[in-house]
């Protein structure tokens, strides 16, 4: 058998290299370009930009608004810094990606249907439009998503344990 007849490679050791080097390279750019894309922290937030920190805000007064029944409001626990700590320390970096684009979904949706961004709508277009959602599927599951993120954010600080009569500890005397 000559070398002529032996079977050649699909790829050259140093076409895999080249290939590698580009896809490499296209990667890297690829992440630091969505990294760019979803912007830089607002100040004082560890992940969240200044727009996503305004749309939380907006959902923020719908669902936590000053008098509630539980009697703290979203702005005695600074809920939009609390979810962006919850982002940043404790759900996965895919989720968390996943939450910034249903935010920015939301925000974008609402210019189609009410003419401005849904954190710059009055606090009535809001509601409208959060309900629009929380009834047509796939966008429930978005809605749901984000207020259990906001949920989880709020009903953790310690003020709103203390406010729902929730305890750390074992009561006097020790389990039962």
């Amino acid at each position: 058998m000559s070398n002529a007849d032996a079977p050649r490679a699909l790829m050259s050791r140093r076409s895999l290299l080249r290939v590698g080097l580009v896809v490499g390279g296209l990667g890297a750019a690829g992440g630091v370009g969505r990294l760019a894309w979803l912007g830089a922290p607002a100040p004082g937030a560890a992940l969240l930009t200044r727009r996503e920190l305004e749309i939380i805000e907006a959902i923020s007064e719908l669902m936590f608004p000053e008098g509630n029944a539980i009697g703290v409001s979203w702005r005695e626990v600074d809920l939009p810094l609390r979810v962006d700590a919850l982002m940043t320390n404790t759900l996965a970096e895919a989720a968390s990606v996943s939450f910034r684009y249903l935010l920015r979904a939301l925000d974008l949706t609402s210019v189609f249907t009410h003419g401005t961004r849904f954190h710059a709508g009055t606090r009535a277009e809001q509601a409208e439009i959060l309900t629009a959602w929380a009834e047509d599927f796939p966008q429930n599951l978005g809605v749901d998503a984000i207020k259990s993120v906001m949920a989880m954010a709020f009903f953790n600080h310690p003020r709103v344990l203390e406010a729902v009569g929730f305890q750390y500890r074992c009561p006097p005397g020790g389990p039962a």
